[in-house]
């Protein structure tokens, strides 16, 4: 054995102890980072208690004069998309106008997210199918601007003689029913306390229940889709039916003269859609909708 042997023999031990050595301290680094990084996974934020001031069973429990279900339930010869786009119609004007009392509160430093109960987000979608983060005002901009299109498309809502529904009504009208029911729950998430003050608690909760009734009679959408106000819809279709009925101002009802009408009830639901009738009709039945423009007569 030469003298370079010895030497790398005596210097070898040395060499497997450093190695050793800068292993574990390498595996001991890496366990303290997982260990610390299990330790951010495992820190939960506290979950707070959203507040629902609409669950008040006082609130719930008022009803007005007027059986909702006569509001819903289709007249008898009546063609069903006529129906289903008069009903539309109303609910439209109803939470516009009904969004336009507290819009001013409704601004992108108070509402920076489109946002309803159950930490529920809502995101405008664009034709192209772009996602658009967007605060509450811009989002319900979007969605009175759609609806409107919608209302004033010739081919979704006729109102001209010999003129039929599109193929697709039924799927434009639950896109309509379901931003609708976005805005109204932001209502109830965001500004229910301001519509108390306003004394315009009541009128939202005719609105919705309208809403929920009518989607449900005609299965125009998904429960997933109005699940975030389910505890809702349970205290108001459980109500007593013994409870003092509250008032609620109403339009007059007007009947229908069917003198000047061109043909059957059926021939006529069909070819003439005119909204001026349409709104005589669903009166006409009983079911007298809620005349909002005299809201400040109520205060």
């Amino acid at each position: 054995m030469t003298m370079l042997d010895q030497i790398l023999q005596i210097l070898s031990p040395q060499k497997d102890y450093d190695r050793a050595k800068k292993t574990a301290a390498g595996t001991s680094e890496h366990k303290f980072k997982r260990s610390k990084k299990k330790g951010k996974k495992n820190d939960k934020k506290p979950v707070i208690e959203e507040k629902k001031p609409y669950l008040d069973i006082e609130l719930c429990q008022q009803r007005p004069i007027f059986e909702l279900m006569k509001v819903v339930r289709m007249p008898c010869k009546m063609d069903l998309k006529e129906w289903v786009a008069t009903q539309t119609i109303s609910l439209f004007h109803n939470v516009n106008l009904l969004y336009g009392t507290v819009s001013e509160f409704c601004t992108a430093e108070t509402c920076p997210v489109m946002q309803g109960p159950c930490q529920t987000q809502y995101t405008w979608v664009e034709e192209r199918g772009k996602k658009l983060k967007c605060t509450a005002p811009q989002y319900i901009d979007y969605v009175m601007t759609f609806c409107q299109k919608c209302v004033s498309n010739q081919e979704l809502f006729p109102t001209k003689y010999a003129q039929f529904f599109a193929d697709n009504f039924f799927t434009e009208i639950k896109k309509v029913l379901k931003f609708l029911y976005h805005v109204i729950a932001h209502m109830y998430y965001a500004h229910f306390a301001r519509l108390r003050q306003l004394d315009l608690h009541l009128y939202l909760n005719v609105v919705f229940k309208h809403f929920i009734l009518f989607v449900r009679e005609y299965e125009l959408l998904d429960p997933k889709e109005t699940a975030s106000l389910d505890d809702l819809v349970k205290l108001m279709l459980n109500e007593k039916q013994t409870d003092a009925p509250v008032e609620v101002p109403t339009a007059p009802v007007t009947p229908r003269s069917n003198a000047a009408s061109p043909g059957p009830p059926v021939v006529q639901a069909k070819n003439n859609f005119q909204h001026q009738q349409l709104v005589n009709a669903s009166r006409s039945n009983g079911a007298a909708s809620i005349r909002f423009s005299s809201i400040q007569d109520c205060g």
